[in-house]
Parts: structure tokens; sequence; C-alpha cells
């Protein structure tokens, strides 16, 4: 059995608290079923670290900010949600939180169960939707029961009665849990499962009316009541198509009828059939059956309203010929039932559409953001000026019912925002002003933290009953299942009359997710990481910034040993790595091999004994995560092994690793999403600026080891190569006679030479094949081929050859173009092998700064080349043709030289014979513009050749202006080069890894040894250089949003809805009485209990003095309460909202009622 360390910090409580006692109950509540809890104090912040037990690794880490409220601590209550979604904590006492488990983020708090109220039990029941909680309130031997339906409007908080519940704390034998069971013992001795007779009736309780009249049946169903028949007419149109059939609770009707909506679907053009039903005996709300959706209206003094609507989602091109088929249709008072089916379905299924739901406003809600997206992907089939003003109607009523349910029951919206893909469909379908009003409210709220972001989506057993073509069609279009919120809006992005109002939204997001609230917790910044290959066009200077983890963790809990005694050895500054983020077990080793010597040496050479780091968490989720590699381990993971494929599978990987260059895994335009999101940015991204942050520096310096491990690789070969080639050359234009050993070993040579330069060159091939041909139109990646192509090429025809087994190259017959060809191929290799030195810091910054300077000057080298061709042609002109004798008033500047003997006596003298043809420095083209570039150097070769006023004139004139002028203007220029290239040489530098990590990551690694899986997360010590330029830009934006410049191009960026009292509204929010009641009876039994014990601890002084006062003002008190509940209860005039915007809702547009009841095919 394998065994494992706690945490440092659990293991020093356990040791120091628990030395005396047992500790086994402290363990028993950290553990459920696979999942480990450690509750963790550090500097007055409490943490809770979740381990997963299956392979111990940490999972998720919760940051709980202590409300001030909670002062009383007692034994920790955890539970898991079945989906392992959603995790349940509370202190033990008052109140329970919940959070995601994918990012750490809050989700819910509970109600305040009241002072020294304990905790006992909380588990998630009825497929996770709802959670029981079991309290008990001092000195009272029974447990209470409340049901917390999650996800329901309807009983959100259900009182469950007592129970006989009592958890010892001391003896943990005496219960046993699993998800979804509790087995105790009572006071009798007998066991039992508690949770078994409690989940039955933890959901809310069954709402609805009774359904007395059915308009269609095609199956025989019995319906509650006696089925009444319904009578019915046409709608009246101007046309009489005879489409629309009305059914009516009034019998005063003629053969036509106008109903309250004719066609509420704007973007069917064609007549079609259609059904409407009334649902009230005032025959003032009506359900509208159309193609494709299901609505019911309301009828008011001021219009008509829409109540609901529904959608089937159906694909744009196929609403025509797959309409709704409605199989059973009942209706009752305000109420109806139908169940619809169409062509994209399975034979065998069916939807059920009902008004109300039991958990009243929850289902409608996701309907009406379902429809939104629904009405997002019809926006195109609209034709004419009315049917878009209609169309933006609809869009705005259903937008302002999700707003009211916003801001009535905000804390449901977000847990619904985490199980269902309702922001997912409101950013489809494209309200900008109602995702504004999600993420940042009206601007009198505060901080409520409505939308949660999220990486995966709850499964959606409705895919289930369409066909498996059309799930393949909709994998098509936006597959939502596999992208996030902010990527979902990112694609929608596609330019055209849109493009603002998307750019907009995704604005927002970005905003949302990289303010303040990104410094509390790194979860807010879960989905940026995958969204930023494609925002690299956006300013991401705010949402990349490091988060401080050493304040809530033990730095020594994730600072692996190697990387401490490195960083103390090696005194840098900064340093990014993986952190410890499993347990480690006591049978692995805690001291790699190579800890010891740089321990030895940090103790020696440095002061390492304050050692106490500050470690940040790069806050991008799985930012250098690559599915490729993922996919490849997990095949070779799966793979069987037995000891003599072991053997084999490791002989074969040392033959591919000495031999054979690593091929890619994956073709270059293909899957490009499946390298890290890292890689793709450096791939898609030309602007060296997104590298100037500290969170992809910390990600490129992080990746960078691994592929400097490679690369380094190909340059000992290359050292190899062309060691080995200069080697040959030299042999062979030295014409070297060798035999024996040194024969011998030039064959060696030969062999190492060709090994290296065909390991080479097929490197070159494989990246050809990978990049194509335009990878080579870099200058820098033409000379890694052209040095290995000619240097093959020049061996291969003249050096081998040659060469000869019995006296080496002892009878080789060189010649100058040979020797000249060589010399240049040496030059090329030695470039090359400069380039190499780029795989270091400091020589890749010198090279920047040189390379730098040339990109920068080429054009001023260009321009002064000019000026020299221009004064070299003007002296070719005048000196050219200097063997005409009409030019001998031109004579050279001959040099007499006077003869001495060893005495010193003069013997004679002697002049340099010139040659006017040979030795004229301009007879020819060639050159005359060489000497004349010899001025740059100092050296004037015409003036000091020829004696004439026209020489001296043109070189004073052109020395002037090319050396005075130009060549001064030339260093100034290349100082001031030099200074911004030493400035962004870093930048240049982080370029240049980072090109060569995209390139490292798509190749098949050989690795002889499970490599260690990707972290979630990037660790680091110490700030990067680029921190302080990163501080000071985020310092320039701060009260600036993301989204100010796009709003000002926006002429509606608010959302203007108001709300107004109306009791005859489907969509009443109550106020929740049994939760008020619930609350005032926990404060009512609070002050009785004081009263009681003032009265008991001393009767005497209850009747005199302030003792008195005091339980007369607390009985008062408890009085009031009782009043209160009294009063409420018998008070049913609950507050209601009317459906009225102040905006969209209250135009009147020329069409009239809204309900116009003239055919839609006029207008077309």
């Amino acid at each position: 059995m394998e065994q494992f360390y706690y945490p440092r910090k659990l293991q020093n409580e356990l040791y120091t608290l628990y030395r005396k006692k047992p500790c086994l109950t402290k363990l028993y509540n950290s553990i459920f079923d696979h999942n480990f809890f450690i509750e963790q104090y550090k500097e007055g912040i409490q943490v809770l670290q979740l381990y997963d037990l299956r392979t111990m690794e940490l999972e998720q880490i919760f940051n709980l900010r202590e409300e001030k409220s909670i002062k009383k601590f007692g034994t920790p209550i955890f539970a898991r949600s079945v989906n392992e979604r959603v995790v349940a904590f509370s202190t033990g006492f008052r109140k329970l939180f919940l959070f995601f488990v994918e990012n750490g983020l809050l989700l819910a708090t509970s109600e305040d169960f009241g002072k020294d109220v304990k905790i006992l039990l909380c588990e998630f029941v009825n497929e996770d939707n709802t959670l029981i909680i079991i309290i008990q309130r001092p000195e009272n031997k029974f447990g209470e029961i409340y049901y917390w339906n999650l996800f329901s409007t309807n009983d959100h908080f259900k009182y469950g009665g007592k129970v006989n519940f009592l958890k010892n704390e001391k003896n943990i034998s005496s219960i046993a849990r699993i998800p979804g069971k509790l087995i105790t013992i009572n006071d009798n001795g007998n066991i039992f499962s508690i949770l078994d007779k409690l989940t039955d009736v933890c959901g809310p309780e069954v709402i609805g009316k009774e359904l007395h009249s059915i308009v269609i049946q095609k199956n025989e169903v019995d319906k509650v009541g006696t089925p009444k028949k319904m009578s019915y007419s046409k709608a009246k149109t101007i046309n009489n198509d005879k489409k629309h059939t009305v059914f009516h609770r009034k019998d005063s009707h003629g053969e036509e009828t106008k109903p309250l909506v004719n066609n509420k679907e704007p973007w069917a053009m064609d007549n079609y059939k259609r059904i409407s039903v009334y649902l009230d005996d005032e025959e003032n709300i009506q359900l509208f059956i159309g193609r494709s959706t299901i609505q019911v209206w309301r009828n008011k003094s001021t219009g008509n309203e829409l109540e609901y609507i529904w959608a089937n989602n159906v694909k744009a091109d196929n609403e025509k010929d797959f309409p709704l088929v409605i199989t059973e249709l009942c209706v009752g008072d305000r109420s109806f039932y139908a169940k619809v089916w169409w062509a994209e379905l399975k034979p065998d299924e069916y939807f059920e559409i009902r008004w109300p739901y039991n958990d009243n406003h929850v289902t409608p809600i996701k309907h009406a953001c379902d429809t939104l997206e629904h009405l997002y992907y019809r926006r195109k089939n609209l034709v004419g000026h009315r049917k878009q003003r209609e169309f933006e109607s609809m869009k705005d009523r259903i937008s302002y019912i999700i707003w009211r349910f916003i801001k009535n029951k905000p804390n449901i919206w977000r847990l619904m925002d985490m199980r269902y893909d309702i922001m997912a469909k409101i950013i489809i379908g494209g309200s900008h002003t109602l995702v504004k009003y999600i993420l940042f409210g009206d601007g009198n709220e505060e901080d409520r933290n409505l939308h949660i972001p999220k990486l995966k989506r709850c499964y959606d057993e409705d895919e289930e009953k369409f066909t498996e073509e059309v799930i393949k069609e909709k994998e098509k279009k936006l597959d939502i299942k596999n992208l996030s919120d902010l990527q979902i809006a990112i694609r929608l992005c596609k330019g055209g009359l849109e493009f603002n109002r998307r750019s907009l939204i995704v604005a927002y997001l970005l905003e949302y997710y990289t303010s303040s609230r990104s410094l509390k917790h790194i979860g807010w910044l879960c989905t940026v990481s995958g969204a930023l290959p494609d925002l690299y066009k956006y300013n991401l200077s705010l949402c990349i910034s490091g988060y401080e983890i050493s304040n809530l963790i033990e730095y020594k809990d994730l600072l692996p040993k190697v990387v401490e005694v490195e960083v103390k050895a090696s005194q840098e500054e900064f340093r990014a790595f993986s952190p410890n983020t499993t347990l480690i077990s006591k049978g692995e080793s805690r001291r790699p091999i190579r800890y010891y010597p740089t321990k030895y040496y940090a103790n020696i050479f440095f002061n390492i004994e304050d050692f106490s780091p500050t470690i940040k968490i790069v806050p991008l989720y799985n930012f250098t995560v690559c599915e490729l590699h993922k996919r490849k381990n997990d095949m070779a993971q799966s793979t069987p092994s037995s000891p003599l494929s072991i053997i084999a599978n490791f002989l074969l990987k040392v033959f591919r690793y000495l031999f054979i260059p690593r091929r890619y895994l994956t073709n270059n335009k293909e899957e490009p999403s499946k390298l890290s999101p890292l890689v793709q940015i450096v791939r898609n991204e030309e602007d060296d600026d997104i590298l100037d942050n500290p969170a992809i520096e910390a990600a490129i310096n992080y990746k960078w080891g691994p592929a400097k491990k490679y690369f380094l690789r190909l340059f000992f070969t290359y050292i190899l190569f062309a060691t080995c080639f200069a080697a040959l050359a030299g042999c062979y234009l030295g014409h070297i006679e060798a035999t024996g050993h040194l024969r011998d070993f030039l064959v060696f040579i030969f062999v190492l030479f060709y090994y290296s330069g065909i390991y080479l060159f097929s490197v070159e091939i494989i990246q050809f094949l990978h990049h194509s041909w335009r990878h080579y139109l870099d200058f820098f990646n033409f000379v890694d081929l052209a040095s290995v192509v000619f240097s093959l090429v020049l061996i291969s025809v003249y050096v081998t050859p040659t060469f000869k087994l019995s006296n080496a190259f002892a009878d080789v017959a060189s010649t100058s173009n040979i020797s000249a060809g060589l010399s240049f191929i040496m030059l090329l290799l030695w470039f090359e092998f400069i380039l190499y030195l780029r795989l270091f810091s400091e020589p890749a910054k010198y090279l920047y700064i040189v390379l730098n300077i040339i990109k920068k000057t080429y054009l001023f080298v260009v321009f002064m080349l000019l000026v020299v061709l221009a004064l070299a042609h003007a002296f070719l002109l005048l000196l050219q043709h200097m063997e005409f004798h009409d030019l001998d008033d031109i004579t050279p500047q001959t040099t007499s030289y006077t003869l001495r003997n060893n005495a010193g006596d003069t013997t004679g003298t002697a002049q340099q014979i010139f040659d006017r043809i040979q030795d004229n420095p301009s007879k020819d083209f060639g050159t005359s513009f060489l000497a004349t570039y010899a001025w740059l150097r100092g050296s004037y070769p015409q003036e000091t050749t020829w004696n004439s006023w026209a020489v001296e004139a043109l070189t004073l004139i052109g020395s002037l202006f090319l050396i005075t002028v130009i060549q001064n203007i030339f260093i100034a220029f290349i100082w001031a080069v030099y200074t911004e290239a030493s400035e962004k040489g870093r930048v240049a530098l982080l370029k240049f890894r980072a090109g060569l990590i995209s390139d490292f990551e798509a190749l098949n690694e050989i690795h002889f040894s499970s490599p260690a899986p990707e972290p979630k997360y990037i660790y680091s010590l110490g700030n990067p250089k680029s921190y302080d330029a990163w501080e000071k830009l985020v310092k320039e934006r701060e009260g600036k949003k993301l989204y100010d410049d796009l709003e000002e191009k926006m002429n509606k960026t608010k959302l203007l809805f108001k709300e107004k009292d109306d009791e005859n509204s489907l969509l009443i929010y109550e106020k929740d009485e049994k939760l008020v009641k619930e609350r005032e009876k926990m404060k009512l039994y609070d002050l009785e209990r004081i009263i009681d014990k003032i009265k008991e601890k001393d009767e005497k002084s209850v009747k005199e003095g302030e003792a008195k006062k005091l339980v007369y003002d607390l009985e008062g008190l408890m009085n009031e309460v009782k009043l209160s509940i009294k009063e409420k209860s018998d008070n049913n005039n609950d507050d209601s909202y009317s459906l009225r915007s102040e905006e969209s809702i209250d135009e009147d547009y020329e069409y009239g009622d809204d309900g116009d009841y003239d055919d839609d095919d006029d207008d077309v």
C-alpha cells in the first residue's frame, strides 16, 4: 500500500494539536468519497484545498473570504455534487457556501440559520437540484431539515420538519457516508439511512392548475377533469387565407374573429398554419402556436404583452419544411399543456411545453434565452422595415422577461448560469444591453457577480432526442459545447453591420473577467486563456497580471525542492516553474540527484538562510497545455507492456533519438486549436508587443527549458558538422598525405560529416514539408538550409572524390575557384554558428542589436552607396581614358626614392614606374567604385594618383558631402538605433524563443520516461523584467473601461426597462413569505431563549432594576415579531410588476395595437 505525506500545514497541525488525542475525527470530516478537503488559515484568510484521492492531485483552491457575521467555527461540513461540479462547505455554524469546482468561485450562500445554530450535515440529492441541510439549534435534541432547491423559485428554501439525528463528533464509527447515502445508528441502536426518506419530498411542490379542455389529442391520454368542447373560428384577415384557427372560451364569436395577435413570427414571410387558444374566460390571455414557436400573450389597456415564449431552434433553412406538429394540447385557467414533434426529432421523441412549471420561473427563463438564439439565426429572413421593427420589438420583449427575472432573482440566475447555457444563448442572440446589465448591473446595484465563467458545459439530455444527422449539422454551426462564452462572442465578430455590437459584447466580457475581481480570485480568468489566440488584436495588458498565492498556501508545499535550490544557487530574479500539485509519496525520493551538488554550491557561495520567496500564479488556465501531447501520452499509457516489449521499445527509442529527426504531430494547417494557447498566439501574432507582459514572459520562461534542450542538441550536431567540414577542407587544400591511423581518422571524420549533415538536412526537409516553402523566405531560415546544403554539395563534388585510401589527399589538384568556394562556405558556417548563439541570453541580445541596426539602417546605407556610385561615375568620366595624349596635362603623382649604401652614402635615385592604364584607380566602373568607397575608411586613391585641379575639386566636393555630412549622420543614426535595440533586446529574445517553442511543441519528441503533465497554471518566483513597464501601463489605464471607445459608436448601451404593478401578469415575482417567516421564527426562537436564560439565572433580579427593563424590552420585541408573522400570513397582496419598458415595450408602431390582424403577406 502506497503512503503519502500530508500537506505541510496539515501535517504540522496534526503533530501539534493531536499529539495526545486521536485525529480520526479531523480526517473523517475531511474525506468524502474520493475527495480530500483541507481547511487552512494563513494571515487571516481561510483557504479550502480540494484533493482528488484517485490521483492525489490538488484539484482546486477555494478562497473563503470570511463574513463578519460568522465569528464561531465548529466542525467543517463538506459535500460534493454527484456530477462533481459543485462543492458545499460550512464552517459548522450559521451558513453554507457553494463553490464551483471548475474555477473555485463562490456560487451562492445559504440563508443565515441564526446565531449558534450548528450545521450537522449537507448532501446533494435529486440529481444535484436540491441540497439537504440538517441543522441543530442550541439545547434542542432534534435536528431540523431544510431543502435548498437550487434551480427553482418555487420553494427555493423549504422547511422539511424535524429529524432524530445527533452527530457524535467523538464517535465517528456510528456514521457511514457515501454520495447520496447517510447510514447512522439511532438511540435505540437501529441502523437506518436518513436520506432515503428525505429525498421523496425534497423537491418543490407541484404547481399547476386543472386542465379542463382538450383542444387536440391524437393519443389516448387521460387528463384531469371532464373535457370540454371549445368553440373556434378563423382569424380575420384581409385576403381570407383561413390558416389561423382561434379557439374561444366565449360562444359569442362569429365565423371570423380578430385575435390578440395574428402572426408573431416576423421571419415567416408566407402563410402557414397556426393555432391560438384563449387561456382565460375574459379572453385576455392568448396561447399562440406558430411554425417554430409557442407564445403566450396578454392583453392590457396599454397594449399586448409577451408573457412566455418557447422555440424549437430548428435549423432556419428547415423551418418551412419541418413545422411544429401538435400531438396533444390541453388548456385550463391560465394554464396549458402541449406535446409537440417536428421532423428533426426521432419518431418516438417529443417535447412537452406547459404553463406553469414546477420550478415556477426557471424553465420559462431558459426558454426565453433559447428563443434569443432562435431569433439570431432568422435575422436574415426579414423583408421590409416593418418586419425588422417587429423582430427587434420581439427581441426587446424577450430581453425584458429575462431582465425582470435577473432583477428579482439574481442569486437563482447565478446558479442557472452555472448549470445551463443561458449566457451563451443571450450572447448568440446579440442583446448587448442585456449582457451589460448581467455583467455590470444598472449602476445602482452592488457588484453581484451574476455571471460565472465556465469551460465545461453540463450534459444536455435533450440532445438525445434528435437524429444523428441533425446533431452533426448543429456541430457544423457554432458548436457551443466546446467553446466558452467569451469564445462564442469572439467567433461571432465577423464584420458587417453587427461588428460593433458584437465587439462591444467581447469588450464587456473582457472587462468583467479582467477587472478588480480577477485580483481576488484567478477563477474569473479561467476562460480568457483559451480565447487569447482570437484576442491578440485586443489590448490584453489588464488581464494578465500575476496573482500572489504564497499568502494563501505555504510556499514549501508548492515549490519543488530542485527549483528552490537552483534559484538559490543561480540567484535568479525570475523563474517560472511547474508547482507541486500532488501529495508526495513516502516511497518517492524527495531529493533528485542534481539537488545535492546544487545545494552545496548555494550553501558555500550564497546566504540562503532567509529565503522566503513570493510565489505568483500566472492566471491563464491551461495556457501551455497542448492537446496533441495529451493524446500522445494517453495512447502511450494504454499500450500493453511486457519485459521484452519494454526493452525493445527502449532500444527503438535510442535508435530514433540518434538517427531519426523528430517529425511533426500534425500538419501546420490542420488542428491548430490542438496546440497550446501560447503557441497559437505566437503563430498568429505579428506584433511583438503581445510578448511584452509578465504572463507571456512567464509562459515562455517555463516552456523554454525543454525546448532549449532539443535545439541545443541540434546546435551540437551542427558544431560537429562544421568541425568536420573545416577539417576536411583544410586537409584537402593542404594536400595532406595520410596513412594508417591518421587515414582511418579521416574516414571517421567523413562518416561524422555525412551523419550530421544528412541529419540536419532531414530536419530542414521536415520543416519544409510542415511550413511550406514560405518558411525559407525568412533570411535566417534560408541561412540554416544554405549552410548545410552548400557544404554537403561542395564536399561531395570536390573533396570526397579526390580522397584515396592509399595516401588521402596527396594527389589532389585544387584550383583557386575551389579554394574560394571552400573559404566562402566556411564563412557561411561561421555565420550560422553565430546565429546559433541566439540560444543563449546575452549573445542573443548582442546579435539582435547588430541585426536591428542592419534592419533599421539598410536604406540609409543604400543612399550612401548611391552617393558613392555618383562620385565614382564622375571620376570614371574624368579619368577612364588616360591613354590619350590630349589628357597628358593630367599627370600622375609618382614617388622618387634615394638609394643609399650601408655607410649612408647616396648611390643613386629611383622613381616609381606608373602605368597610366593599369595603375589608374578609375580605369573601369568597378575599380572607380571601389576607389571612391575607400574614402569611407580615410583613403583617397584618385587624389593621391593624379595631379589635376578637377580631381582635387571633385574630391573636395565629394568628401564634404559623403564624409563630413552623410557619414556623421550615419554614425548618429546608428547610435539612436543602438539605444532602441538595447531596450527591445529582451522582447526580441522572447520572440525568438517563442518561435522555437512554437516549433518544438508540434514535434513528436521522444521521452525515455513518462513526461510530467503540463500544469493547469504556471507559477513563478519574483517579477519579470517587463513587470515595471506593465505596471506603469496598468496605472495609465486605470479608470478607463475596455468598452468605452466602442460604446461611443452605439446608439443604445443601457436597458431602460421599468416595472409597474400588474397583479394579472403570469410572471409575478412574489416575495418568499415562507422564507421570511422562517427567518423571523429563528429570531423569535433566539429571543425566547435569551429571556428564559435571564429568568433562570436570577428570578429576583428580573423583578427590579436594569434586568427587569431588559426583559421587558425583549418581550416587547418578541411580541412585535409575532405580530409581524401574523400580519404577513393574513396579507396576500404581494408586490407585483407589469411587463412594460420605457424604451421599446411602450412603443406603438404604425401597425396599431401590436395585434394587427392583417396578413403579413400584404407587406411582402
